[in-house]
């Protein structure tokens, strides 16, 4: 797999870095560290299956953070687990990333949908009007 490379997005008025993490965490809607354990999983892909163990080796991470990352990737489609029957009794659960097409083809439809309700929110916002006739976007009631 060709290594994922940062991108530079220009903007009408600046310039936006997005690392690959960025991208996939936004795109999926999970954490940069999950992203992260995602791309190391696929990097290493010939060494799959992995255990929760390796993969927080994979991250330099705490097992812990590593069964979080997991999780968050399995309920978005990045990651399948199949569970492993030990020989003294008691399972053990293997992870292996989904294909690097597979995970495009899931990305471009969620940036297609998410590209869909920004704008269908940007053309729903109602912008209120302000003291003295201007409109202003407004700021959120204060609970008190």
């Amino acid at each position: 797999m060709r290594d994922l490379r940062p991108i530079t997005v220009e903007l009408k008025h600046g310039v936006a870095e997005l690392t690959p993490e960025k991208v996939l965490s936004c795109t999926f809607g999970i954490s940069e560290e999950a992203a992260r354990a995602y791309i190391l999983m696929l990097k290493r892909e010939e060494e799959a299956p992995f255990t929760v163990e390796e993969v927080g080796e994979l991250m330099n991470r705490s097992r812990s953070v590593a069964q979080r990352a997991l999780q968050a990737l399995m309920e978005v489609g990045l990651v399948k687990r199949e569970p492993r029957i030990l020989p003294r009794g008691g399972r053990r659960y293997l992870y292996t990333p989904v294909s690097w097409e597979v995970a495009r083809k899931l990305g471009k439809d969620n940036v297609r949908r998410i590209c869909e309700t920004i704008e269908r929110w940007f053309d729903e916002f109602e912008l209120e009007e302000a003291e003295g006739g201007e409109k202003d976007v407004g700021e959120a009631p204060v609970q008190g």
